[in-house]
């Protein structure tokens, strides 16, 4: 069953976190409630479709994020070697 609009921003609200921790204390079963959400119970099965979403998004937002600080520090290296370089040009004899 998909999430309503209420469900789902009872999950947000309450975190990845807390929902996980929720979760554990969940009876076993798809159809188990997961209790104490301000919108009321939600079965097991959409808890557990909502936190696998939002980890897949979480870890390919981290990834992009690397990803961009591996660029900006190989960019940052080629910027030192090409200033180091210049400021020995003037001592280079032909």
């Amino acid at each position: 069953m998909a999430l309503t609009d209420q469900e789902r921003q009872a999950l947000e609200q309450a975190g990845v976190r807390v929902v996980a921790l929720k979760l554990m204390m969940a009876g076993p079963g798809l159809g188990a409630a997961v209790r104490g959400f301000s919108c009321g119970d939600i079965t097991r099965s959409d808890v557990e479709d909502w936190l696998a979403a939002r980890t897949l998004g979480e870890e390919k937002q981290q990834s992009h994020i690397l990803r961009r600080a591996k660029i900006a520090g190989i960019a940052g290296i080629v910027g030192a070697v090409i200033a180091a370089a210049a400021l020995m040009l003037p001592f280079v004899h032909h």
